[in-house]
């Protein structure tokens, strides 16, 4: 892995990457590195937005948290990535100006309510060079504002320490959860599925909340025994009370992912399903298909508790009312979401 920093980055990293011993090139701008086609690494400047409304998809139910991308780009190499369409590149992005981050949230802080904010949707809240950039700033910042809850992420096994240091505990830990056919085949370089389970395991001695995430859910042989068998494993090691929320989301892509999916994985089959092109221009289940895998993964949750909730992610509201028999738009589900962290 190759490390580079920007020009207008270098003062405000150096230090961090000497005392790391990490061997970098000083660049003078992201342009300059673009032909490379092996992955690296950039400490660099965001002259964008770091914080934004989460976008959601047109048409279906969104959660109302907010995304915020310190970091762009993930370490892992999961098949069915939309990462690998929305970038141009496969470069991890590291943004170093954190002062200026904290300023966007500080925004944000005016109003009493309860907001969520998620590092978890342009990379993996844990990768651990990123996290070290970022973490101390966050912490201060959520220290101070205990109506703000951090939700963190990934589908690693290890856990920064100082993130286990949260003055309010409004940190929430979170785990995408999958088969373990799709854990092994279909998501490269992550943590085997047993060792995410450990780690909430281990969060939740430390009296933090968890959150748990299947997304995306997808349908091959044999998949309904497979996911099962994972969701004995949460309830056998996992303390119902303290999973705040569980996510249900199937497969859904954009048409392009397809092709560029299989030139990385050349070996995956997750596409040759049947799809329709969807209200939001995704390809997904259709939603017979999509009802059906709701209902069989949430029967499968609600043998172990009653009482964890259980929501979809990115559905419409018809297929809400398939699963739950209740209706739903974006401001009941988050003051769901909303209630559970009261609690």
């Amino acid at each position: 892995m190759k490390y580079f920093v920007t020009e207008d980055a270098i003062k405000k990293v150096k230090k961090k990457l000497e005392k790391s011993n990490i061997d970098y090139q000083i660049v003078k701008n992201i342009k300059d590195i673009y032909e490379i086609k092996d992955r690296a690494i950039i400490f660099t400047i965001n002259k964008g937005k770091f914080l934004m409304p989460c976008p959601g998809t047109p048409k279906y139910i969104c959660c109302g948290y907010y995304v915020l991308a310190p970091v762009e780009n993930c370490p892992y190499n999961c098949s069915y990535c939309i990462l690998n369409a929305y970038f141009n590149d496969r470069h991890i992005r590291i943004y170093v100006n954190t002062d200026d981050m904290i300023k966007e949230m500080e925004k944000i802080t005016n109003a009493k309510q309860i907001k969520r904010i998620g590092t978890g949707e342009f990379s993996d809240s844990m990768f651990e060079l990123g996290a070290r950039i970022y973490a101390e700033p966050l912490l201060e910042f959520f220290n101070k504002n205990r109506n703000i809850y951090l939700e963190l992420k990934t589908k690693g096994r290890n856990i920064l320490e100082c993130f286990l240091e949260s003055k309010h505990k409004n940190i929430i830990f979170s785990w995408s959860i999958n088969s373990k056919t799709v854990n092994e085949y279909e998501e490269k370089g992550t943590s085997a599925i047993d060792e995410r389970i450990n780690s909430a395991k281990m969060v939740i001695s430390k009296g933090y909340p968890v959150s748990l995430h299947f997304n995306p859910i997808i349908e091959y042989e044999g998949w309904e025994k497979e996911y099962g068998e994972v969701i004995d494993l949460i309830f056998k090691q996992l303390d119902p009370q303290a999973i705040k929320w569980i996510s249900l989301g199937t497969l859904r892509f954009i048409p392009k992912l397809k092709d560029i999916a299989e030139s990385f994985h050349s070996e995956t089959k997750i596409f040759d399903n049947e799809f329709i092109l969807a209200l939001d221009g995704k390809k997904r289940y259709f939603r017979k298909k999509r009802t059906e895998i709701y209902k069989i993964i949430y029967e499968m949750i609600r043998s172990h508790s009653k009482d964890v909730f259980v929501y979809l992610c990115m559905e419409n509201d018809d297929v809400w009312f398939d699963v739950f028999k209740t209706r739903m738009n974006d401001k009941k589900l988050k003051g769901l979401m909303d209630d559970q962290l009261r609690k």
